[in-house]
């Protein structure tokens, strides 16, 4: 009943399969199951559980007996402090540190789902957040980069998804 009800959520809340996560036997008790909506930061939740809540439950969209909520994804949020170091920094000026330091925020921010605007790998439910694959990253789109420190060590998430609670970029000379 997974499939079923995974196809009827991705198209009333217009989301893909892959970003619709079920717990089984939910804390209502035996026969319940709460279904978990993975949406980008910034995206209100509320909207999108209600109404596929109305639709499988007031609607009655659902097998005889079954009990199932959605909701949002719970988040954890992180502190995060990443150091660049690039070469020659009084070779750049004010406005090229200005780009690369917000160009690299913001490649950041998307791996954390808050924008769209790089394809880089993303915060997952049930997965490894990898330190190093978003340095890889980073080096890629900004050549610059000659080395970077991040404050944190991989995260590894649950049913949940993880979620910046703060960023610092600063850029160094090496």
């Amino acid at each position: 009943t997974d499939a079923v009800y995974r196809s009827m959520i991705a198209g009333v809340a217009g989301l893909s399969i892959d970003r619709i996560f079920f717990e089984h036997e939910a804390p209502r008790g035996p026969g319940t199951a709460n279904a978990y909506l993975l949406l980008d930061s910034g995206v209100a939740s509320a909207p999108f559980v209600d109404a596929v809540n109305d639709y499988i439950n007031t609607q009655g969209h659902h097998g005889h007996g079954d009990d199932m909520q959605c909701y949002a994804m719970p988040e954890t949020l992180h502190d995060l402090a990443v150091t660049v170091w690039v070469r020659n920094l009084n070779n750049i000026s004010d406005d090229e540190q200005k780009r690369l330091k917000d160009g690299i925020e913001n490649l950041i921010r998307c791996a954390f789902r808050e924008n769209t605007d790089y394809d880089v790998r993303r915060t997952w439910p049930y997965s490894r957040f990898s330190f190093s694959q978003l340095g890889r990253e980073i080096h890629k789109n900004f050549p610059v980069t000659e080395s970077l420190n991040f404050s944190l060590d991989d995260i590894a998430s649950e049913l949940n998804v993880p979620r910046l609670k703060s960023l610092v970029v600063s850029i160094e000379n090496e």
